[in-house]
């Protein structure tokens, strides 16, 4: 019996950037007040998902060259579940992801994607949300993308005045060198950069940067012209080499900004030292280029959240967090008073009889059904869960805007395959660069294209894949089957996922360092190892010559709305645009990188997700649903995510907020990370004031 206290000071729904800064900063407000007044106020975080760690990470202190707590000690101590990241790096590996998904097992799945008519939705399931599995990127939308949201008009300082302490929290480096204080670049940042300058050269489209010396000049190419700064900045741990760390543009940046107050260059050498000292034992275990961020980071160099939430708990903050808890609704029973129903899971995953690949029976929820009351609601569910929520609360008198504005955030991808040289696709952070595009004609900004690598897992089955599609498109960009219908033919369906068998056989394959139990899966194992590894060439070397491109684009999010579809899970009314202008102003940016990156030019592009018969997409930043208004009858919460009671004015539900990509009312044209943490940091300077910010 896992026990629960009935009633706590505040709940927070989600642990992602929105969750996990009004957590940490709340948490830290109590600490004080407990300490001074002698109370025992503490902060609830419900997840659904459960911990993930490294298979290398010590399950001791002993194990540790410091001699401090590791993650999976505490969890041990604490008897929470946990798994390990997919491994190894092989086909096998990638059997092991599939079978960490939540289609494989519904209740403790990492990776959760839900599908939305024509959109796919790829999110994270897990303490720590989607930082578990996204890119790391952490970019500043450009001024003109926010400059008409609420934030900015509501008396209150806004959105510009918190990206600084946004961007030192995440913490960032730049990554597109192929080792730790190296000077060669990574192949395939090196094929992109090049290519992101000759499109700028010639253009005159591209926004980036102008890249600085150490002294903040202009560094100009051999014609002299200036060169131009395509380095994305990264939530990875990077020691630079030394000319960098102590430039403008360098790991002091914004530590120095938020802590001293000062620019880079008033700094003194005490200054910086301990500023780098800071820096340096908050972000730990250097990036190794193992190229698979999104399916876990082995040796623990990326800044995932659960990190964060530890190392706060692990200080004594009064942070309660009850994992693999699923919650089903909110409701107000009094004015400021809520109850928040939930399903714990952990109460049946010892049992025997529990089946990780079935849906429960009523009777079975009502076993595992908890409520506690609070005084304070934050959801931070993400796009899909926060929406849902509150869809199915149906207690609560909400505006009609809910499930509006939603958007993919423009995501698309393409592929230039093959390369006219060698890229090391898998080698290097999955994203490496990025490149800003504006409008010909009046100069605003419109979309980003980046690169994406890809993992040695998935190395083989991709090549194939991506080849296949290169030999049905002909002489167009447009395949005759898209990615995900070659997919399921090739991979999904030789695993006879109907099969109840394999399906148990995968969904205990959430240990990826127990790699023994794929044996079981045999002749299943061997069909597609047959398929996939014809050749002899290692799987880095099978996608050494292609080159995934990533855009993101100021769409239009006015087109579908969220709702409660079949089985009460959350869908769209109707196909989401996927004939938008600003799709073929992405798709004429990556030709204009094919024809400088691509052997056979333009004609090396595919557009992997559509095919002659539809168009769909996969998103892994969905926003909106829960947008920023004014009043109820254009928002569901205001520029401090409080929710709106009722359908119109400004009448507000004391102490219910919404804090994640949710309330985001437009498309970025870049990655919605930074973004989410900046309005996170906004709400909680409101909540808990300046001194308990994170």
């Amino acid at each position: 019996m896992v026990t629960v206290p009935g009633e706590y000071d505040s709940v927070v729904i989600g642990s992602g950037f929105g969750g996990t800064v009004l957590s940490l900063a709340i948490g830290k407000k109590y600490d004080k007040e407990n300490k001074k007044n002698n109370e025992n106020k503490r902060v609830c975080i419900l997840e659904r998902g459960q911990w993930w760690v490294s298979h290398e990470m010590p399950e001791s202190k002993e194990g540790t060259t410091d001699g401090k707590t590791t993650i999976r000690e505490f969890l041990h101590q604490k008897k929470m579940p946990y798994s390990t990241w997919a491994y190894p790096n092989d086909i096998k590996g990638m059997i092991t992801a599939i079978g960490n998904s939540r289609a494989i097992n519904k209740v403790q799945g990492l990776f959760d994607l839900r599908r939305l008519k024509n959109v796919n939705v790829i999110v994270g399931s897990g303490v720590g949300g989607g930082s578990l599995v996204y890119f790391n990127i952490t970019e500043k939308p450009e001024a003109v993308v926010y400059e008409n949201w609420p934030t900015q008009s509501d008396g209150n300082p806004g959105l510009e005045n918190y990206f600084d302490r946004a961007f030192r929290f995440i913490g960032v480096n730049p990554i597109s060198t192929n080792s730790s204080v190296g000077r060669f670049k990574l192949l395939r940042a090196k094929a992109f950069q090049d290519a992101a300058q000759a499109i700028s050269d010639s253009q005159s489209t591209i926004i980036n940067n102008i890249k600085k010396d150490e002294n903040g000049n202009p560094i100009l190419d051999e014609n002299n012209k200036p060169l131009l700064d395509f380095d994305a900045r990264l939530s990875i741990t990077e020691m630079p080499e030394t000319g960098h760390i102590f430039s403008n543009e360098g790991p002091l940046e914004f530590y120095a900004t938020v802590d001293k107050g000062k620019e880079v260059e008033e700094l003194t050498e005490q200054e910086k030292r301990e500023t780098l000292e800071l820096k340096y034992s908050i972000e730990t275990n250097v990036c190794q280029r193992q190229g698979r961020c999104g399916l876990g980071c082995i040796p623990g160099a990326r800044h995932t959240l659960n990190k964060q939430i530890f190392s706060h708990i692990n200080k004594g903050s009064p942070i309660d967090v009850h994992a693999l808890c699923e919650v089903l609704g909110i409701e107000e029973l009094s004015l400021g008073k809520y109850a928040v129903k939930f399903l714990d899971y952990r109460e049946l995953i010892d049992d025997e009889d529990f089946s990780p690949i079935k849906d429960l029976t009523d009777q079975e929820k009502a076993k595992i059904t908890k409520v506690i009351k609070t005084d304070r609601v934050v959801l931070a569910a993400g796009t899909l869960g926060s929406t849902e929520l509150l869809l199915k609360s149906k207690k609560l008198n909400l505006s009609n805007k809910l499930g509006s504005k939603f958007s993919t955030n423009g995501d698309f991808f393409g592929i230039i395959n093959p390369t006219k040289y060698n890229v090391d696709a898998s080698r290097g952070p999955t994203q490496t660069s990025i490149a800003l595009f504006k409008d010909g004609i009046n100069g605003q900004f419109l979309f980003s294209i980046e690169d994406v690598g890809i993992p040695q897992m998935f190395a083989e089955v991709f090549a194939n894949i991506f080849d296949k599609m290169r030999e049905l498109k002909g002489d167009t960009i447009i395949p005759k089957k898209s990615f995900i219908k070659l997919f399921n033919e090739l991979v999904l369906n030789n695993l006879n996922l109907d099969n109840p068998q394999i399906r148990n056989i995968l969904a205990k394959l959430m240990d990826g360092s127990n790699i023994s139990i794929l044996s079981s899966l045999g002749n299943v194992l061997s069909h597609l190892l047959n398929i996939f590894s014809r050749t002899n060439l290692s799987p880095e070397e099978r996608v050494s010559n292609m080159m995934v491109l990533f855009g993101i684009g100021c769409d239009n999010n006015t087109t579908s709305k969220l709702i409660l579809g079949s089985g009460n899970r959350i869908d769209l009314d109707n196909n989401y645009d996927l004939n938008q202008p600003i799709f073929g102003q992405i798709i004429d940016g990556m030709k204009l990188f094919a024809k400088k990156i691509g052997k056979e030019e333009d004609n090396s592009l595919v557009i992997p997700l559509w095919d002659t018969d539809s168009k769909s997409a996969i998103s892994a930043h969905p926003i909106g649903g829960c947008p920023m208004g004014d009043d109820a009858s254009n928002g569901v919460v205001d520029s401090l995510g409080r929710v709106f009671r009722g359908k119109s004015g400004t009448d507000k539900y004391q102490g219910l907020y919404i804090v994640d990509g949710s309330i985001i009312p437009t498309s970025l044209g870049v990655n919605p990370s930074l973004t989410i943490t900046t309005l996170a940091f906004r709400i909680a300077f409101h909540i808990v004031g300046a001194e308990y910010l994170p």
